[in-house]
């Protein structure tokens, strides 16, 4: 047995799919471009606006302030991108006194397809949408 405290090493070289009898679905629709969020804008050339006199000085001067004020855009971008990603108020939850209530919402506007604990705001106003 290897020193590696890998998962197949701790369950005795089985796999967790053999010891269960195959596959288990968890019921959990995962859609991998929700987890990796919407990719970040193309950052530009902060050169690529910048015009050219021929005079060394006055070149080396507007390419200085080209590349602060990229830093500036970048650093703007980045403090948006990081208040939405540390923001924890995106979500909202709705209780019912019993299972069978929600579970009744839930088929009553079609929302049961989409799981019965938690789900994609985007799905469920898709869904809201077409009633």
């Amino acid at each position: 047995m290897s020193t590696d405290n890998n998962l197949g090493d701790l369950l005795g070289g089985s796999n967790l799919d053999d010891l269960l009898g195959g596959p288990v679905d968890v019921g959990i629709d995962i859609d991998t471009d929700d987890l990796l969020g919407e990719a970040p804008e193309p950052v530009a050339d902060p050169l690529g606006e910048v015009e050219y006199s021929g005079d060394l000085a006055q070149d080396a001067a507007a390419e200085l302030t080209a590349l602060e004020q990229g830093y500036r855009d970048r650093a703007k971008q980045e403090s948006n991108r990081f208040r939405d990603a540390t923001d924890s108020e995106y979500w909202f939850a709705v209780c019912f006194k019993t299972r069978a209530e929600k579970e009744a919402f839930l088929a009553k506007y079609q929302l049961d397809q989409l799981g019965d604990k938690y789900l994609d705001g985007k799905k469920v106003g898709k869904v809201l949408d077409r009633r």
